[in-house]
Formats: C-alpha cells, sequence, structure tokens
C-alpha cells in the first residue's frame, strides 16, 4: 500500500514539468533558427552572385574590356568578377554571343551582341551552420546576360 501511495504522489507531483518541455522543445526551435539562418544566407549569397554577374556583364557590353581590335577579353572579364567577388571558392564564366543582321559570317557594327556572365560558389560557400539546405545543394549560380551598347 505504502509503495502505491508513494507512486500516486510522484505522478501528481508537477515540479520540473517545465524544465522537461523546453528540454523536448528547446532542439527544435534551435534547428528552426539554423534553417532559417541558412536560408538567410543562401538568398544573401545569390543576390550578392547576381550583382556581381551584373556589373561585370555591363562593364563587358559597354566595352571595358575590349581589346585593341574591339573584341572583348574573356580572361579580364573573368577576374574582374572574381576580384568582385572576393574569394578563391567562387568560378566565373564569360561568353560572348551575337545576332549576325547583315549575315555576314562575322560580327560587326549592325549585329547585336550578347555578353553572358556566370558566377558560381560551390558548397564551400553555401552556408554556415550545414543544415538541411548545404546537404541538398551543390552550389549556386547567378547568371546575367546584357545587350552590347
Amino acid at each position: 500500500m505504502r509503495d502505491l501511495a508513494h507512486r500516486r504522489s510522484f505522478l501528481s507531483d508537477e515540479r520540473g514539468s517545465a524544465t522537461m518541455e523546453m528540454v523536448c522543445w528547446l532542439p527544435l526551435f534551435v534547428e528552426l533558427m539554423l534553417i532559417t539562418a541558412d536560408a538567410s544566407q543562401l538568398y544573401w549569397m545569390h543576390g550578392e552572385l547576381w550583382h556581381v554577374a551584373r556589373d561585370a556583364s555591363r562593364q563587358a557590353a559597354i566595352g571595358t574590356f575590349d581589346d585593341a581590335d574591339g573584341s572583348p577579353v574573356r580572361a579580364d572579364v573573368e577576374a574582374y568578377a572574381l576580384l568582385a567577388v572576393g574569394s578563391e571558392n567562387y568560378a566565373a564564366r564569360y561568353a560572348f554571343t551575337y545576332d549576325d543582321n547583315d549575315l555576314s559570317g562575322d560580327y560587326t557594327s549592325g549585329d547585336i551582341g550578347f555578353h553572358t556572365v556566370s558566377v558560381a560558389g560551390n558548397e564551400d560557400t553555401m552556408s554556415f551552420f550545414a543544415t538541411i539546405f548545404a546537404e541538398d545543394i551543390a552550389g549556386i549560380e547567378a547568371s546575367v546576360t546584357m545587350v552590347e551598347q
């Protein structure tokens, strides 16, 4: 009988119940905050890469990186983009294409030129806490195309 009374008093005792609830819910709240921080980091990083790609593409479109014959130098555009990102964990690609309006087969002043710059980061640059997003995303890339002016 005494054992049964002791069990009832133990089960009816509510001391420490708030601590147990906190111990159960705290990991969920912490993980939610880490996921939010990682998602914010990914969106911020994509915005930064897009800004760098836009700037490099714009500079190429206005002729900042043209050589003596007026064609853009690929290595200069890519180096400019990588310098703007400021890290060796990124890659930059530049491509120049054009619509051959006069059907000459060569790029002439009557043709419309397109400058495309892509800047990409690998998985090492993606997240602070390596939560759920870091496992699913192999990298992040921003690509911008500008028309030559």
